[in-house]
């Protein structure tokens, strides 16, 4: 196992146990309350990192197979249009 996968681990490990600490404070007599708020909190971290992995996996797709001057100016590319429609959004709310 690579670092990542041993922190990604660690990080669910700890919000699952918090959820259930809360939740069997506030409701110390039902067990089933502890155990849906754990399966929730477990679902939501391995949805968001499973998002995050997907974007990884396009981007890293999007610039293999070019050299370092192209992947340099694709990525300078893209978060320029993006931090342009940002700003222009910006703009237009003011």
């Amino acid at each position: 196992m690579n670092i990542r996968t041993v922190t990604f681990y660690i990080c669910l490990i700890a919000a699952v146990g918090s959820s259930a600490m809360i939740a069997n404070g506030v409701f110390p007599d039902l067990p089933m309350v502890m155990v849906g708020s754990v399966i929730l909190s477990a679902s939501g971290a391995l949805f968001i990192a499973l998002l995050v992995e997907v974007m990884t996996a396009n981007i890293v797709n999007a610039i293999i197979g070019k050299d370092l001057e192209h992947q340099t100016s694709l990525l300078s590319a893209v978060i320029g249009k993006e931090i342009y429609n940002i700003l222009k959004d910006e703009k237009k709310k003011e």
